[in-house]
């Protein structure tokens, strides 16, 4: 008798192929080895020893402790995260590219836009949760120690997370640059430029201009949640879409 079974083999999808087994590799660069109590220690030590030594301190209520210390805080934090960002990921795409790699890797049941996908969430949540949420528990007990006791969270880590908005920013223009540039210096250099030239004109640019980029989130750190500008909260997760679709594209007409 013949066996009518016909054995059907599991569908993958294709456009996401080896997305997996890269994101795994990429996670693992953070998670997997003492990387990451090496970069949360260093940046315990960058930015909470600031925060450690800041002037809020000897505020003369309690009220302004904690808003002087929110302030200093949050302006650390969308400032330092991006500067190391930008020189640790600078190679995200392009030493691939260099050395050989991604063409290697690519000539394995992988397709390009899991290359690029992978690259980028394998590397965004550690650093998301290295550089912006242990910080960010971290000198939240810090303002409390030095307001005499806990404060109302909500503004706190409502900041906080626009802070990671902020870094997601410029971790998916990071992603994007490597896939535009053969070489590292722009793919550093530009982050940087944007965001130092960004706080240097505030006071010139008009705030049109400021609601629609990353600076906006700076404004919104910077004061209550209550009067938070929508457009800002719209426009900067829109600028972060066309980044990672510029990127997917540009990679799909890479030459290997």
């Amino acid at each position: 008798m013949t066996d009518t079974h016909i054995h059907m083999k599991p569908k993958v999808n294709m456009r996401l192929a080896g997305f997996g087994n890269i994101f795994r590799s990429e996670s693992r660069k953070w998670l997997g080895t003492r990387r990451w109590l090496i970069q949360s220690l260093i940046w315990l030590f960058m930015v909470n020893s600031l925060v450690m030594v800041a002037d809020f301190w000897s505020a003369e209520s309690r009220e302004a402790i904690v808003n002087r210390g929110m302030e200093f805080f949050f302006l650390i934090i969308l400032i330092l995260p991006i500067l190391g960002l930008s020189i640790m990921m600078q190679g995200i795409i392009v030493a691939e590219k260099q050395s050989g790699t991604a063409a290697w890797v690519l000539s394995k049941p992988v397709s390009r836009k899991a290359f690029i996908l992978a690259k980028f969430f394998g590397n965004l949540i550690p650093a998301l949760l290295i550089m912006i949420v242990l910080q960010s528990g971290v000198a939240y007990f810090q303002i409390a120690t030095a307001a005499g006791g806990m404060f109302p969270a909500i503004q706190f880590f409502g900041k906080t997370g626009v802070a990671m908005l902020h870094l997601l920013f410029y971790h998916a223009l990071i992603l994007m640059l490597g896939t535009l540039f053969q070489v590292r210096g722009p793919v550093a250099g530009i982050p940087i430029v944007l965001l130092l030239g960004l706080l240097i004109s505030d006071e010139i640019l008009p705030s049109a201009l400021i609601d629609i980029s990353p600076a906006g989130l700076f404004t919104i750190t910077s004061g209550s949640l209550a009067s938070i500008n929508p457009v800002t909260l719209v426009v900067v997760p829109s600028w972060i879409i066309v980044f990672v679709l510029v990127s997917l594209w540009r990679f799909e007409k890479e030459e290997f």
